[in-house]
Formats: structure tokens, sequence, C-alpha cells
């Protein structure tokens, strides 16, 4: 969201006001606006982020007229986001040559499918050294200090490891029809 990082506590504080009278009421709505129950806590989380990053000074029945439409707005453009992100994946199933299940990608039967088939060929693009550095500092979680002398070479190398893969990566998605950015 923009200014997230510009919200000052007396917005968190108005916002934590506003869901400690209104909480139940935010939370109902959601509810009952959103045909997908697993993302309903997340609405509310998103929400109160968008409450605390814009300041609220609105009382009394304005406030719940003016929480109930900011709801249904936040409602349609979570499920815009989503869409479009569908669409985009989609629209690469279709330009793409690869198979998942023996059947081509756009057949595939889900969007997670698509996406680990997109990610998986753009994985085997790597070299075994570059598939090494990448794991251990992404997945591991370890430093380049330590993968370095997991893999027994200079943290420098790890480096050149982790940016050309991460390089190659990005093209073998950007080739594929993915984001150019």
């Amino acid at each position: 969201m923009p200014g997230e990082s510009a919200v000052s506590s007396d917005n968190i504080a108005a916002a934590a006001r506003i869901f400690k009278e209104h909480g139940s009421f935010i939370y109902n709505v959601i509810r009952y606006k959103t045909s997908d129950a697993s993302l309903v806590d997340d609405l509310f989380q998103d929400f109160f982020l968008a409450v605390a990053a814009n300041r609220v000074s609105l009382q009394g029945p304005k406030l719940k007229a003016f929480l109930y439409r900011a709801i249904i707005n936040d409602i349609r453009d979570s499920a815009r986001r989503v869409q479009r992100y569908r669409n985009l994946v989609n629209k690469y199933a279709e330009n793409c040559d690869f198979t998942v299940n023996n059947q081509a990608l756009k057949n595939a039967s889900s969007i997670e499918e698509r996406v680990d088939a997109i990610i998986r060929n753009a994985w085997e693009s790597l070299s075994p050294k570059e598939t090494s550095a990448i794991s251990l500092r992404y997945l591991e979680g370890y430093s380049i200090t330590e993968v370095g002398q997991k893999m027994q070479i200079k943290p420098a190398t790890v480096s050149r490891y982790i940016c050309i893969g991460l390089g190659k990566m990005r093209q073998c998605l950007n080739h594929s029809g993915g984001d150019k950015t």
C-alpha cells in the first residue's frame, strides 16, 4: 500500500480504536461478502492496515457507512488482484511449450500446477553449482559466508553463482512470456 512506511502511531491507535469498537461488524461484513472463507482473516488484517494507513476521523453512523463501503471496495480490489494474477498465469501458460503430467501446460488442471511447471523449468536452467548456492542461501537460509564454507569456495564465488543463477532464472521466465521487469 502506498505510504505504509509512513503510518504514524496516531493512525495505528485510531485504527485500533475503530477495530475495538467495530471489529465484529467489520469481520462479519467481510465474511458475508466474501465467497472464499479462507480469505476472510487475510482481508480482515489487510483492512486494518488500510484503515491505519488512511486516517479515519468519522464518528457514529457515518463511520459505519464508511467502513461498509471501504470493506466492499477492498474485497473487490482483492478479487481483481486475484483475477489479474490468474489471467497472467493463463496468458503465460498459453505461450509455453512445457508439459505437466504429460499434457500441455495450458491444459494443466490447476494454476498451482502451471506455476510449479514454470518455476521447475526456470530452476532446471541452472548449473548444479548455481542450484546449490541458491538453495543453500535462500531455501536453507545460510549466509553467503556459510554457503561458501559448505561448498568449499570463496564467498565472492558464491555471490557470482547466485547472481548468474538468478539472472538465468529471470531470463528464462522473461523469455517464456513472464513479466519483463
